[in-house]
């Protein structure tokens, strides 16, 4: 599987709060990770990148996953853990309260993929021509939808759009979604909002289907995120068959 990440600061922002990484273990399977910090500049930024940090350092120690049940197991106790850490970190200071991050999370096993997150970072799939959403955000505005009290059209320019109801760090215990993709997968694609909410799903369709490399698409897919504004930081990881 090919891949690649990148992360801009964007037009808008003073600093970047997103983090990313692509690794790999000893037995060849693959942990791709995008965080987006929330809780103030420096906070946000820390909390976003010690779960990049811990996860990358951890996965690549472990052993072969070979199934869903192991990958699942295995995410949950590492977040688990860093979930603590920067909840009691929160505690500490006035300056860090309400401090956490959203995290989307892939690894690959044996004959297929699990998708985690927390909070609105997303995982589409692109396969036989149709661009999916894995993920479900953890926002208001999308349990509002679900519940029927408002429409998609109406959701995508609504002035809470971007307040979470789950994210990494913010209270004691952390709750994940999990999903199972199968290998045939042709592209996925890990990011934060600072993407898809400056490029629409037909643009970003448009561009997973040029016979380019992962990284010549990542850029261009930021390069768009930009030039349509730039209002947030802006982080895509692909992986390509």
């Amino acid at each position: 599987m090919n891949y690649w990440g990148l992360s801009d600061q964007g037009k808008i922002r003073s600093t970047n709060q997103d983090s990313f990484i692509v690794v790999k273990n000893p037995a060849e399977n693959i942990l791709a990770v995008v965080c987006d910090g929330i809780g103030g500049a420096r906070n946000g930024d820390w909390a976003s990148n010690i779960v990049v940090e811990k996860l990358g350092d951890e996965f690549q120690e472990t052993s072969a996953f070979t199934n869903i049940q192991n990958c699942k197991k295995w995410f949950k106790a590492q977040l688990k853990e860093i979930n603590n850490v920067i909840y009691e970190k929160s505690l500490l200071s006035a300056d860090c309260k309400g401090m956490g991050t959203t995290v989307v999370g892939l690894i690959t096993f044996k004959g297929g993929i699990m998708v985690a997150n927390c909070g609105d970072s997303r995982c589409y799939s692109y396969y036989d021509d149709k661009l999916t959403q894995i993920t479900v955000d953890h926002t208001l505005v999308s349990t509002m939808v679900a519940k029927g009290q408002l429409s998609k059209k109406d959701a995508i320019k609504h002035p809470k759009r971007h307040v979470l109801s789950r994210a990494v760090g913010v209270e004691k215990n952390v709750k994940f979604d999990f999903f199972e993709l199968e290998e045939k997968k042709d592209v996925l694609l890990l990011c934060s909002d600072g993407l898809f909410g400056m490029v629409n799903e037909q643009e970003i369709k448009k561009v997973l289907k040029k016979r380019f490399s992962p990284e010549k698409k990542a850029k261009e897919l930021l390069e768009i995120a930009n030039n349509n504004g730039g209002y947030d930081n802006i982080t895509v990881i692909l992986l390509e068959r």
